[in-house]
């Protein structure tokens, strides 16, 4: 299941990437981006653990870039609001019609969890 999950963010992940290379020289922007792919990320953790890595590593050299973890956090921020906002026009849409489905798919969620937890 992580190589799907996974397969889906390198799609976000390659062009952004890119793009946040070419913005090395714009640290503010090139923080956005990484927020942005930070979000994306399958694993919170593991984007949070980057940034902070990044973000450590420099404050170790200079003074702690407040700018720049703001704007990463901000990109977050812009990634989660957007999901959001997805989810909220497409579920108004949809929440009549699964009203009657719910008591069905909560079932169904409750085998599927004890074998992913097992796998």
């Amino acid at each position: 299941m992580y190589d799907v999950f996974n397969s889906i963010s390198r799609l976000l992940y390659d062009p952004l990437i890119q793009l946040m290379y070419g913005f090395e020289h714009i640290p503010l922007l090139a923080a956005l981006i990484i927020g942005i792919l930070a979000a994306a990320a399958p694993c919170q953790f593991t984007g949070n653990v980057g940034a902070i890595t990044l973000y450590g590593n420099r404050s170790i050299q200079k003074a702690i870039p407040w700018s720049e973890v703001i704007f990463f956090q901000l990109g977050k921020v812009v990634v989660f609001s957007g999901l959001g906002l997805l989810v909220w026009i497409l579920g108004s849409e949809f929440q009549q019609e699964l009203i009657g489905y719910l008591p069905w798919i909560r079932k169904i969620l409750g085998p599927i969890f004890i074998i992913i937890g097992l796998y």
